[in-house]
C-alpha cells in the first residue's frame, strides 16, 4: 500500500471515533513508524509501505482511535525544544506548561546573585520537564525536582540521564516541599488543579489514560495550590519566587488565596497566549529572614 492511501484510510479511521485532528494524528505517527520528517514523508506519498512498517502503524492507529494519547504510543514528547521519554508513569507535557519556564528564566536573568548558584525547586516533577529545561537553560543553577510518585521519579531519572544532566539535576520523592530543607530562590510547579468532579468530563486521553495523581487538585481544585503556597512561605528565600501552573478560570480565585495565605508576598496572574490565565506568581518579601 502507498503512504499516501494508508494516511487516507487512518484518517478516516481517526475521523469515525472522533479523534481531534485526524489528519494531524496519521501523519504524526506515520511519521513516526518510517522515522521520517514531515518534509521527507510529502516527497513518499507515492511509495510503497514496508509490511512489517504497515503492522507497527495499523497497531498505532488502532490504538490512538481507542483513545490512547499520541505521545504515549510514540513514547516521546516534546517540551522547550527539548525531547522527553514519556509513558503513562506521568501526565504529558503541555505547550501551556512552558510559560512557568519562560517566568523562571526572566526571573533568574533579572535577579542579581553574586558567588552562589540559584537553588532551583521543581515540585510535582512528573517527567522532569521543567526541572530538565531549567538546567539545560540554567547550566550553573541547583535544580532539585520532587515527586510523591516512586513511578514518575524513574521516568524523570531516565530523561535525566538521557540529556547527560545527573551532576546539575536532584531528583528527590516526597510530598511537595517536604523533603526539602534548604532556601530555595526559584520554585516551579505544574500541580494538580483540576477539580475532582471534573475529571470524569475531560477528554477520554486524560481521563482513562493520564495518572490522576496528577490532575486531581481537590474539591475546588486549589488543595494542592494551598498547601504550595503555605510550605513556600518557609522554604523561599528572602527576594525568592514561586511560579504555579493553575486552571484558565482560577485566577482570581488563586489570588484571593495566595493574599489571604500570604498577605506579605507581591502575587500577580500571566496569562498564556490564548489570553487566558495560567500561572501565579509569588514574590517572598526581601526583608523576610527564614527561620533556622
Amino acid at each position: 500500500m502507498k503512504v499516501r492511501d494508508a494516511l487516507r484510510l487512518a484518517r478516516k479511521r481517526l475521523q469515525s471515533f472522533d479523534v481531534q485532528d485526524p489528519g494531524f494524528e496519521a501523519e504524526y505517527l506515520m511519521r513516526h513508524t518510517l522515522g521520517s520528517s514531515r518534509e521527507s514523508l510529502l516527497l513518499s506519498l507515492d511509495s510503497g509501505i514496508p509490511v512489517s512498517a504497515m503492522s507497527r502503524f495499523q497497531r498505532s492507529i488502532e490504538r490512538r482511535s481507542s483513545g490512547e494519547p499520541s505521545a504515549y504510543i510514540t513514547g516521546h514528547k516534546e517540551f522547550y525544544g527539548i525531547d522527553f521519554r514519556v509513558d503513562p508513569r506521568t501526565l504529558i507535557p503541555r505547550p501551556e506548561t512552558e510559560l512557568l519556564v519562560q517566568l523562571a528564566l526572566a526571573f533568574a536573568s533579572d535577579r542579581k546573585i553574586t558567588n552562589k548558584p540559584l537553588n532551583i525547586l521543581d515540585v510535582g516533577t512528573g517527567c522532569g520537564a521543567i526541572a530538565i529545561a531549567l538546567a539545560v537553560n540554567l547550566p550553573g543553577a541547583k535544580v532539585i525536582a520532587t515527586d510523591i510518585s516512586p513511578d514518575a521519579l524513574h521516568l524523570a531519572g531516565e530523561n535525566v540521564a538521557r540529556h547527560c544532566l545527573e551532576d546539575h539535576v536532584t531528583l528527590v520523592r516526597g510530598d511537595l516541599l517536604t523533603p526539602v530543607p534548604l532556601p530555595i530562590d526559584i520554585l516551579v510547579s505544574n500541580p494538580p488543579y483540576i477539580p475532582s468532579a471534573e475529571i470524569l468530563n475531560l477528554p477520554r486521553e486524560i481521563t482513562n489514560h493520564e495518572p490522576r495523581l496528577a490532575l486531581d487538585g481537590g474539591p475546588d481544585g486549589l488543595a494542592v495550590i494551598e498547601r504550595l503556597i503555605v510550605q513556600a512561605k518557609d522554604k523561599l528565600s528572602p527576594g525568592g519566587a514561586m511560579f504555579i501552573e493553575i486552571g484558565w478560570d482560577q485566577g482570581q480565585q488563586v489570588l484571593a488565596h495566595a493574599r489571604r495565605l500570604w498577605p506579605d508576598a507581591q502575587t500577580s496572574i500571566t496569562p498564556d497566549l490564548a489570553g487566558l490565565d495560567r500561572a501565579l506568581t509569588l514574590r517572598s518579601p526581601v526583608g523576610v529572614a527564614l527561620p533556622l
